[in-house]
């Protein structure tokens, strides 16, 4: 099954999974516990998982806010690294979202006929 998903959106996803992919080897506490900062931090604060996820892309949005408030440039971190890590958090807190809250769903969406094709459509060029 092939989707018709615009070619532009081929980079952006395959940075996605990229980033994912080098983040997780800093972020996570094992080889694959990739979720395990957002289980610390649900619980330190008394949130379900997607909504520690939601808290990261506040974080994000406030940035680019501030940002655009004084109307220059940043200085460290660069504006394609702030989207970026904002589309990460939002597909984990949905990942998140799908796993905690709707299990059937999940399974649906990426059952094992399916999963090849998801992963062909992430390796394009």
């Amino acid at each position: 099954m092939q989707l018709d998903v615009p070619s532009v959106l081929y980079p952006a996803l395959k940075t996605l999974v990229d980033t994912f992919k080098a983040k997780s080897a800093d972020y996570s506490d094992s080889d694959d516990a990739w979720d395990s900062n957002f289980v610390m931090t649900s619980l330190q604060f008394g949130l379900k998982r997607y909504e520690a996820c939601e808290f990261n892309v506040t974080q994000k949005i406030a940035r680019l806010r501030a940002l655009r408030r004084r109307n220059r440039p940043p200085t460290n971190e660069s504006l394609e690294d702030t989207y970026r890590d904002m589309m990460n958090y939002a597909v984990y807190a949905y990942a998140l979202y799908l796993e905690i809250e709707n299990q059937e769903l999940v399974k649906a969406i990426f059952d094992a006929s399916n999963l090849e094709t998801n992963r062909d459509i992430l390796d394009r060029p």
